[in-house]
C-alpha cells in the first residue's frame, strides 16, 4: 500500500484535481436519480499517468495532496448544503454516493481520506467500476454498502514495505519468519540442515518487527473505520479486519463481488447485474460508468475529484 513518489507535481495536465462536475449530461442524469440533499462524488485515478520527461511517467497514488483535495471537496459540499439547510445536525451529509477508482497509496493518507468520508456522511454507498486496491480498499471500508460489476474488485489491505530496495508484502515477511520458526521447533539448530541455517541467519529482526507493526497499524485504521458510529459493520469489524489484512495469500488476490459478499455480508454488497434495469442503484451505476469513462484516460499524477450536489429547485430559486 505504501508508495514513494520520485517527484511531486501540481496535479493533472490541463484539468483541475478537484472541482464541481460541469458535464451537463452527467449532471442532468444525476439530478434525476438523487434525492434532495444527496451527493455524488467521484475519486478517480486515471489509467494514464502524467509524463514529466520523455522516459518518466508519474501515476496517481493516494498521498498528501489527496487528503487536502478530498477535504476541500467535502467542505465545499457541506457549505452548499448548509446554506440550503440540507445537512443533518448542521454538519452531516445525509447520503453520499461515492465512485472510487484507485490503486491505493500511502496507508496514512488512505486512512485520512477514508476517515474524512466516514465522518462526513451518515450513509455512504460506494461504486467500484473497476478497482479499489489496498489503500483504496481501506477507503471502501468507509461505506455502508458497496456496488460492484463483473470486472470490479478490491484487494487485501496488505501493506507493502521496502525490503532490500523493493516493495514486498508485510505478510510475506511475517509468513517467512513463521515458516522458519516452525522448522526449528521440530529440530535443534545444531542438527538443522545447512540451508535452514543460512535462511535463518539472513532474517532481519528489525524488518520482521516492522512488518508486524505495519500489520497492527493497518488493523487499527480499518477497525476505526468499521467501528465508527455511522458504520454498518460494527458487530463484525474484527473478523472483517482479520480477513482483509491477513486472510489472503498475496497482495494481488482479486476480491470480486461474490467474495466481498462473503467478507462483508450479502446485505452490504450489491452485484449490479443482479438488479433490474429500472432499479435506482443500477441506473446510478450506468451514470457512474459514464462519469468514470470521462476521466479514466486523462493524463494525471493525481486522483481526479468531482462532485455534484442535489438541492431542491424550490430552495435554489
Amino acid at each position: 500500500m505504501s508508495c514513494v513518489r520520485g517527484l511531486i507535481t501540481s496535479g493533472v495536465s490541463g484539468v483541475p484535481s478537484v472541482a464541481k462536475e460541469d458535464d451537463l449530461k452527467i449532471i442532468s442524469k444525476l439530478d434525476n436519480l438523487l434525492g434532495e440533499g444527496e451527493v455524488a462524488m467521484a475519486i478517480i485515478a486515471p489509467y494514464r499517468g502524467l509524463r514529466v520527461t520523455p522516459r518518466a511517467v508519474l501515476y496517481p497514488y493516494i498521498d498528501f495532496p489527496e487528503e487536502f483535495n478530498v477535504s476541500r471537496a467535502l467542505e465545499d459540499i457541506k457549505e452548499h448544503l448548509l446554506h440550503k439547510d440540507l445537512l443533518e445536525e448542521g454538519r452531516i451529509i445525509k447520503r453520499l454516493y461515492l465512485l472510487i477508482q484507485s490503486p491505493g497509496g500511502s496507508v496514512v493518507s488512505s486512512f485520512k481520506v477514508a476517515k474524512l468520508i466516514r465522518e462526513s456522511a451518515r450513509e455512504v454507498i460506494s461504486f467500484i467500476i473497476h478497482f479499489a486496491l489496498s489503500g483504496g480498499t481501506l477507503i471502501v471500508l468507509a461505506s455502508n454498502k458497496i456496488v460492484m460489476g463483473p470486472v470490479s474488485h478490491v484487494s487485501p489491505i496488505d501493506i507493502q514495505i521496502t525490503y532490500r530496495g523493493i516493495y514486498v508484502s508485510s505478510n510475506d515477511i511475517i509468513r517467512a519468519f513463521e515458516g522458519i520458526t516452525s522448522l526449528f521447533e521440530e529440530i535443534s539448530e545444531e542438527h538443522a540442515p545447512y540451508p535452514w541455517k543460512v535462511v535463518a541467519k539472513k532474517m532481519d529482526p528489525i524488518m520482521i518487527q516492522e512488518a508486524i507493526d505495519t500489520n497492527v497499524l493497518a488493523k487499527m485504521y480499518a477497525l476505526r473505520l468499521l467501528q465508527h458510529e455511522f458504520s454498518s459493520f460494527k458487530d463484525r469489524a474484527s473478523d472483517i479486519v482479520e480477513t482483509l489484512v491477513e486472510g489472503y495469500p498475496t497482495h494481488d488476490y482479486v476480491i470480486d463481488c461474490e467474495e466481498l459478499k462473503r467478507v462483508l455480508g450479502n446485505d452490504f454488497v450489491v452485484c449490479v447485474d443482479e438488479l433490474s434495469e429500472d432499479d435506482n442503484i443500477r441506473r446510478l451505476w450506468q451514470v457512474f460508468e459514464t462519469w468514470f469513462s470521462k476521466y479514466k484516460d486523462v493524463a494525471s499524477d493525481r486522483h481526479i475529484i468531482r462532485y455534484y450536489i442535489k438541492r431542491s429547485r424550490a430552495k435554489e430559486e
